[in-house]
């Protein structure tokens, strides 16, 4: 067997087993770009400067609750190699989309029962939505720079299921200071100007 098909298998899902995706709660969400290129901007005084591929996703990201109507876009910060934001996900679909925290924070998991988890991507769910997200940037990103089939996003991206009022606001604080801290940030990559 080849390394590369290996590999392949070896994978692991970082998601929450038997967690249900779909239902109504915030998720802090971070997007890395592959191989953690700066390729949206540069951080200058403490601020994002966006350059064309970080317009695109900027443009992008206040998109998604046209096409995901069950899906509010509460914070959205763009790295010059990341973006994070919290997509608060509500059973009611076609809601006007809104910053405050919402009302009702994430608190219900599946148990141990044996309930059976739908397989292949589920329609609405939080991964249906990264996955169109990256999907579409990725096509105008690679559009423009005529090369198509090149990678933009990292694989995976990293997801927290948001569980009360105090991890909101600390993670709201964190993504709104992100940009002034970006010396010190995990994702840093200094700047080639």
């Amino acid at each position: 067997m080849s390394t590369l098909h290996s590999q392949h298998f070896d994978r692991r899902s970082i998601r929450l087993q038997g967690y249900d995706y779909t239902q109504e709660g915030c998720y802090f969400v971070t997007i890395i770009t592959y191989q953690r290129t700066n390729i949206f901007g540069q951080i200058e005084n403490g601020q994002i400067n966006l350059n064309l591929f970080g317009k695109i996703v900027q443009h992008h990201g206040t998109q998604i609750p046209l096409h995901f109507p069950n899906a509010v876009i509460d914070q959205f910060c763009i790295m010059p190699n990341h973006i994070h934001g919290i997509i608060h996900l509500s059973e009611k679909t076609n809601q006007t989309p809104t910053r405050q925290i919402p009302k009702k924070i994430i608190q219900k998991h599946y148990d141990n029962e044996n309930i059976p988890l739908p397989t292949g991507t589920t329609p609405n769910s939080l991964n249906a939505i990264i996955q169109n997200f990256k999907s579409v940037t990725t096509r105008k990103i690679n559009g423009i720079r005529h090369l198509h089939g090149e990678r933009v996003w990292h694989r995976n991206y990293w997801e927290q299921v948001i569980q009360d009022e105090k991890s909101y606001l600390n993670i709201a604080d964190y993504i709104q200071n992100n940009s002034i801290q970006w010396n010190a940030d995990q994702y840093y990559r200094k700047q080639i100007p």
